[in-house]
């Protein structure tokens, strides 16, 4: 609070005179000098000033001189008069101190705070006895010394000056109660007011405050104590939990290092049997090694190409001309077996004429080979995807783990090189994609027909005649049918004169009878096993290794 200041006109107002020893209020005392009061600082005569009701009544010194300490004498020597006639007085709350903040804190080792519990020491109204005035006890000289329920009490009025720093020690350290009553804010209205300065006197717990406080000061160490023991078993824990995790880690780290050593075993173990073959690998990769491979297969197979591309309409050159994927790992020129592919499995076939990449991949691979090392590298890398998958994980990826990425790079995609014939060849209209479920390709249309693609049929549509009856020619030699595991087929010849059955060799080399139903459902079904008494029949030249060349 501030320090108690009086009106301008302080100088001569004061608001308590004394006499015989005690003092009034201007209201209690006879107007004039006849009050017989004195000033409580310098001891010269006051008059009373306390005609009418308008106007606050207050004391002034008789003659005109200066007297500083009036006012502030006044407010102290009335209130300690006012605690010592009353039986009672409002005792502060104890809310800590500087030192010791309610509740107590701690911090522990990782900087978290923790809360003790809080000191609860609320204001109250107490009843003094044997209040008295300037009263000593040891060596001190309180303003007031009382007694209450819990025993001797000393009680500080603050005007001007507050309890000094030594005292506050040295009553704190003697373990007494001591209490001060901050009254340097009270106004000159208020003190002449004599109802609002009892009540800021004695009952108003804003003003007051503790300078020592036995009972609140020791249950807060008490509970400073507790703390500390929850801040030590804490800090312990903290500690076991470090060392807990610094065990984990370092078996982590150590599991690690193991899995690091056991995945360099096991890489040496799984690339053991590849060895040879990666060698290889960086060997024929190399972009002289591959222009030189393309070279020697073009000089060989160029010949063989130009007279099968002779065979096919120069719309689809540009596309069998060019090559997508690393077709250097075949052993035939890509224009020699592009162009092949093209007549085995689509030149002359029907519209809807099912044609499956799987099917073009295998019979490519079984008619001209491919580079027996890069193959056996591309299926361990096509392997370890399959079973990567099997044990559950997202895998699309073809390099295997053990491989190094430059080594991963390196290995051909025979699948490749098909895909993207036939995606060129989609894309001049030759073949679409298979409408049936599960399907894969079909035929299309002539190349430069444009004709649009018809439901699929493996018969022709005309009804079910025997073509020797009519005409001396049967119509359904050299039509294709498909099957799903034997692959495609041709129809060669009649089993007998006006039967349904014809014998059809299946392009997995293997000769089959089959029963040929109404050709407009295009129901067909094998008959009986394999035959394998005759001889293959006699195909167009494709200039592979079954050529006979």
């Amino acid at each position: 609070m501030r320090q108690a200041q009086p009106d301008n006109a302080a100088t001569l107002r004061v608001p308590f005179g004394l006499r015989d020893g005690r003092m009034w209020s201007p209201r209690q005392v006879a107007n004039g000098l006849a009050c017989g009061c004195t000033c409580p600082a310098c001891g010269s005569p006051l008059q009373a000033r306390n005609q009418g009701t308008k106007r606050r009544a207050y004391f002034a010194h008789h003659s005109d001189h200066t007297c500083s300490g009036a006012y502030e004498s006044a407010i102290h020597r009335m209130a300690k008069q006012l605690i010592c006639e009353r039986p009672r007085l409002t005792l502060p709350a104890w809310n800590g101190t500087e030192d010791m903040p309610n509740p107590p804190t701690a911090t522990d080792v990782r900087g978290g705070k923790l809360l003790g519990h809080r000191v609860d020491y609320p204001s109250r109204t107490v009843q003094l006895r044997k209040a008295r005035a300037e009263a000593s006890i040891a060596d001190y000289r309180p303003d007031v010394l009382a007694e209450d329920e819990d025993g001797e009490l000393l009680i500080e009025i603050r005007v001007s000056h507050a309890v000094t720093d030594l005292k506050t020690r040295n009553v704190q350290s003697e373990g007494r109660r001591m209490v001060e009553i901050d009254l340097s804010g009270v106004t000159a209205q208020q003190a002449e007011d004599p109802a609002v300065f009892e009540a800021l006197v004695l009952d108003t717990p804003r003003n007051r405050s503790w300078i020592s406080c036995p009972p609140a000061t020791e249950a807060w160490r008490a509970a400073r104590d507790a703390l500390a023991v929850r801040l030590a078993a804490r800090n312990r824990k903290i500690a076991d939990n470090q060392e807990r995790r610094n065990e984990l880690a370092r078996l982590k780290a150590q599991k690690e290092q193991e899995r690091e050593i056991w995945l360099d075993q096991k890489k040496a173990e799984l690339r053991e049997p590849h060895v040879d073959d990666l060698r290889y690998l960086l060997r024929v990769t190399r972009p002289e090694s591959i222009t030189e491979k393309y070279a020697a297969l073009q000089q060989r197979d160029e010949g063989k190409a130009d007279t099968l591309l002779a065979m096919i309409p120069e719309i689809l050159h540009p596309v069998l001309r060019s090559s997508g994927g690393p077709a250097w790992a075949y052993q035939a020129h890509y224009l020699l077996w592009q162009a092949a592919m093209y007549l085995h499995f689509i030149d002359g076939k029907p519209v809807g004429h099912p044609v499956s990449r799987m099917e073009l991949g295998r019979w490519l691979r079984a008619t001209y080979g491919v580079d027996p090392t890069l193959w056996r590298l591309f299926m361990t890398q096509w392997q370890g995807r399959k079973e990567a998958q099997r044990l559950g994980r997202k895998k699309w990826s073809l390099f295997v783990w053990y491989f190094t990425e430059a080594e991963n790079r390196a290995i051909p995609n025979f699948f490749k090189c098909v895909d993207g014939f036939v995606t060129r060849l989609v894309g001049t209209g030759v073949l679409e994609l298979d409408p049936e479920p599960g399907g894969d390709l079909v035929v299309a249309a002539t190349p430069g027909d444009g004709s649009p693609t018809r439901d699929r049929k493996l018969l022709p549509t005309p009804p079910h005649i025997d073509p020797l009856l009519a005409t001396g020619v049967d119509s359904y030699i050299d039509r294709w049918i498909s099957h799903s595991k034997l692959g495609v087929g041709i129809v060669r010849e009649r089993v007998a004169k006006g039967s349904p059955t014809y014998r059809v060799w299946f392009n997995d080399a293997r000769w089959r009878t089959v029963w040929l139903g109404n050709p407009e459902s295009g129901e067909w079904k094998l008959l009986g096993e394999r035959d394998t008494s005759d001889q293959a029949p006699s195909f167009p030249d494709l200039g592979g290794p079954q050529s006979g060349r």
